[in-house]
């Protein structure tokens, strides 16, 4: 590939990147200014490391002969390629980012513990209190002390009561096992929904999940 269609193919890589990082963000709510300014801050993060890792690359690649060539001419054809192969390696990334949480329901952010997950102080969760919604994999009823959960694939139910800890917190406990316990933190709610970091007592990391859960209308 000569160096003139070199440059065009990292571009358009670039845009490619830029979807499929937006895809992988879309669960922020881009209306608010702070998840803007986060979803900015992020690319031209990549970007930069992008543009100056193919730059030292593709000039330490120059120097090694080659067909007699120009070192000029090198970097011509070496910065623009390892540039491309840099966004290659983040859309790789993000697409498996994106994989995992759509088919595994495995959500890649920060790992927080539960107790050091800390609740919004301006959200209103009373509207999302009783209500049907839905997970990736699971649909919810609830009415305010009692949740049933049936799973989208095998149509099993389970029944759990919920104690309200606080406005946006609650505990999920069996009715049919005392020791199947699931903590629960709102901290977003939207029209459309609420998102949560929910963590079970049986878990041995003892690493909440984050889960977006949709109203059903």
């Amino acid at each position: 590939m000569t160096p003139k269609k070199l440059w065009p193919t990292a571009f358009i890589l670039l845009l490619i990147h830029m979807i499929i990082q937006y895809v992988f963000y879309m669960n922020l709510d881009l209306t608010k200014d702070i998840d803007i300014y986060i979803f900015v801050l992020e690319f031209i993060g990549q970007l930069t490391i992008a543009i100056i890792a193919g730059l030292l690359l593709g000039v330490l690649i120059a120097f090694i002969p080659f067909k007699q060539k120009r070192f000029k001419e090198k970097v011509k054809t070496t910065v623009p390629l390892l540039t491309s192969f840099v966004l290659l390696v983040f859309i790789s990334v993000f697409g498996y980012s994106i994989y995992l949480k759509k088919v595994k329901g495995i959500d890649l952010r920060p790992l927080n513990k539960y107790e050091d997950i800390s609740i919004p102080a301006n959200i209103n969760c009373s509207m999302v209190r009783s209500g049907k919604f839905e997970s990736d994999k699971t649909f919810i009823e609830r009415i305010e002390n009692k949740q049933i959960q049936t799973d989208k694939k095998t149509g099993e139910k389970k029944e759990f009561t919920v104690e309200w800890i606080n406005d946006c917190e609650y505990v999920l406990t069996s009715t049919k096992d005392s020791l199947e316990i699931i903590r629960v933190k709102i901290t977003e709610v939207n029209p459309n929904g609420y998102g949560c970091y929910v963590i079970s007592d049986k878990k041995v990391d003892r690493y909440p999940i984050y889960l977006t859960i949709k109203r059903v209308k």
